[in-house]
């Protein structure tokens, strides 16, 4: 299953965009999906229940950790300070899922791996803000080892203005 939101794909964020060109890039995932989650863009909260509900099935629940949401949470990757969507700690606490990280490194033309590294580990009694505050701290130092490790694939996270959430 994919969080995404209703824009996703789309290179701006007007109805058009969202209507359409979303549509016919996600046209390209969704045969890979058994299921894709929209954000709503009118900002209800509707589809959180729906994600409870699949945790709570045991499904896979795949999360971009680069995004910013509602809310965030600040870490630093490469020097720079950066906001995260706290989401996906605060659903890995509520319902006691393994919060996994994963990245898609280029071998080659069209050849790809998939490494999916072992769960966060980070105490699950700590208060909800402190926990997921101490994820996006394990989170921020992966992104950084596989950024240094593999650097042509995360170019955008080396260019100033390139749409990275960096805040300043």
């Amino acid at each position: 299953m994919l969080l995404s939101n209703e824009g996703h794909g789309s290179p701006d964020r007007s109805r058009l965009g969202v209507r359409w060109s979303a549509r016919l890039y996600r046209r390209g995932e969704d045969p890979y999906l058994k299921e894709r989650v929209h954000i709503p863009t009118d900002g209800t909260l509707g589809y959180m229940k729906q994600l409870l509900d699949r945790l709570e099935d045991n499904c896979i629940l795949l999360m971009l950790g680069e995004n910013q949401g509602r809310r965030n949470v600040d870490g630093v990757v490469l020097g720079r300070s950066v906001a995260f969507a706290s989401g996906a700690p605060s659903l890995a606490q509520r319902t006691g899922a393994e919060l996994l990280t994963a990245y898609a490194i280029r071998l080659g033309t069209f050849r790809y791996r998939v490494v999916i590294e072992p769960p966060i580990q980070v105490d699950w009694q700590l208060a909800r803000k402190d926990y997921t505050r101490e994820c996006v701290v394990v989170f921020c130092g992966r992104l950084e080892s596989q950024i240094r490790r593999h650097p042509a694939g995360w170019l955008a996270w080396q260019r100033e203005g390139s749409g990275i959430p960096v805040k300043s």
